[in-house]
């Protein structure tokens, strides 16, 4: 894996940004463009906090406090995440747009890698590796059905939906509690960021959509 070092980092860091840059244009595009830019500077602010720290190793399993470290990260992540994106619950209209960053998820890919070279073992790589990337290359598809207004789209969506957060739990959990051990590799960076920035940031996702998808007055979007 160390020859593709420089692709998974920039893979992995592009994913983490590229959430922030979709959620600032959502607020740009429901509060103006102030906000949105006050918005941008807290959370890349908290990205460079994150991505600094994994870079120094603060998340490593064998250090003490990393557990304390990492859930700390996982949990500002979670709260900075939702109240950037809570004027999304407003309304439905802007749901398959939710939907559609989730593809971003692919990036998980990566941590195949460390399967294939043994660094981490298959009840922990598969399930984010090929569990998440799952729920990336599917992303798109939920989001046409849902623009499209086509029969059971919500239905869907929402079944969709749940896995994504079994799964995003799943990725902030499991490395966290194996850090020590058989995940070990996953508290490294750029790998790390996973279970401290980008699962987070799923997991508000998901929680938005499914809001949005409870409520019934605003009908699904047309076609274009």
């Amino acid at each position: 894996m160390s020859s593709l070092y420089p692709l998974v980092e920039a893979a992995v860091v592009a994913a983490c940004l590229g959430v922030i840059l979709f959620a600032v244009a959502n607020v740009a595009a429901r509060r103006g463009i102030w906000p949105a830019m006050a918005w941008a500077a807290v959370g890349l602010g908290w990205f460079l906090v994150v991505w600094q720290l994994a870079r120094a190793g603060a998340f490593e399993g064998t250090r003490g406090s990393a557990r304390v470290v990492e859930i700390t990260a996982a949990v500002v992540s979670l709260a900075l995440g939702w109240a950037l994106l809570a004027s999304s619950r407003r309304a439905r209209s802007g749901v398959a747009d939710l939907v559609t960053i989730q593809a971003s998820r692919v990036v998980a890919v990566v941590v195949l890698l460390a399967l294939a070279g043994e660094a981490l073992p298959a009840w922990l790589a598969l399930p984010i590796g090929l569990g998440d990337s799952l729920v990336g290359l599917t992303a798109l598809g939920v989001a046409r059905r849902l623009r499209g207004a086509a029969a059971g789209a919500a239905r869907a969506a929402q079944v969709w939906n749940v896995a994504g957060v079994v799964l995003a739990v799943f990725t902030i959990a499991a490395p966290i509690a194996s850090a020590r051990s058989t995940g070990y590799f996953l508290s490294l960076y750029p790998l790390v960021l996973f279970p401290t920035f980008l699962a987070p940031g799923a997991l508000v996702l998901h929680g938005v959509t499914l809001g949005a998808l409870r409520r019934p007055s605003s009908p699904p979007e047309s076609a274009s």
